[in-house]
């Protein structure tokens, strides 16, 4: 799950251990498995407690009127190491690789996920992809009145998920709706800094060495990216760290933090400029 490139080949793990390859590839399902297990402890609606700390993050941030929307939301894609056999053509993105499609909901203070969908290919649009999240479909599962998550242009406008002002076409921005836009990134923004930290710290989510030739390896991939999710949270619960500071992370990560960032940064929102903009609930 940590490495990137040759050196996570089953092989090379095998003569690390002394062990043949077969048990290699047993021990990791054995220990994904145990990883699955604590899926629903690791991974589920914010706790009250966790509420207040997101929502004086927030308020700090920001402003005390936006403190409520307490949650982020942002797409990425795992890339794929090869075309997959199993209807390969729809894996392949607008970034010219074949992939899979996340999405993800964090908490802004600490990075922690607290929903995300999986299961699309690479070529699906944000907004598809998030109409199939827990947070989309049960949003009192999350939300009470009055509160909201703040995403970019390409999600749904509705009471509990907030997007920017998007220029329409021959129409500048006035100067409220970018000092909007400026304040909504500040908060926004994290999303793509878990996304960033995620894949820094769990190198096979930069190309994932998984043959898909038919569904159930599907499956597996999907597998493998929801325990790199769990140890996520696993990692800021055991050392409850506060991602907040880019102390916290080495140099050499925050250098491949801010290259993801600068890469990310450039492909916010839908292209087809018929987003509207929405005013804080």
């Amino acid at each position: 799950i940590g490495h990137y490139g040759n050196s996570s080949t089953a092989a090379d793990l095998a003569d690390w251990a002394g062990v043949s390859v077969g048990s290699v590839e047993l021990c990791t399902k054995w220990t994904m498995i145990a990883i699955l297990s604590l899926h629903d402890e690791m991974i589920s609606p914010p706790t009250d407690e966790e509420k207040a700390e997101a929502k004086r993050w927030v308020k700090k941030q920001v402003c005390e009127a936006w403190e409520n929307g307490y949650l982020s939301v942002d797409g990425t894609t795992f890339n794929l190491f090869q075309k997959p056999g199993h209807h390969g053509e729809t894996f392949f993105d607008r970034k010219s690789n074949y992939s899979l499609s996340a999405q993800i909901t964090t908490l802004p203070h600490n990075l922690k996920i607290v929903d995300y969908g999986l299961g699309h290919t690479g070529s699906v649009h944000d907004l598809s992809a998030f109409c199939d999240t827990a947070i989309y479909q049960t949003p009192e599962k999350f939300f009470t009145a009055g509160e909201w998550l703040w995403g970019d242009s390409a999600y749904p406008v509705s009471p509990t998920c907030v997007l920017p002002f998007k220029r329409v076409p021959n129409q500048a921005l006035t100067r409220q709706q970018r000092h909007f836009n400026y304040h909504l990134s500040r908060v926004q923004i994290r999303s793509k800094h878990a996304i960033g930290l995620l894949k820094i710290r769990f190198q096979s989510l930069k190309e994932l060495c998984i043959q898909i030739n038919c569904s159930q390896q599907i499956d597996y991939a999907i597998s493998w990216i929801r325990c790199c999710f769990i140890l996520h949270n696993f990692i800021i619960r055991i050392e409850g760290q506060d991602h907040n500071s880019r102390n916290n992370i080495n140099r050499d990560w925050q250098l491949e933090l801010d290259e993801l960032l600068a890469d990310g940064i450039e492909d916010v929102g839908d292209d087809n400029g018929k987003d509207m903009p929405v005013n804080l609930p």
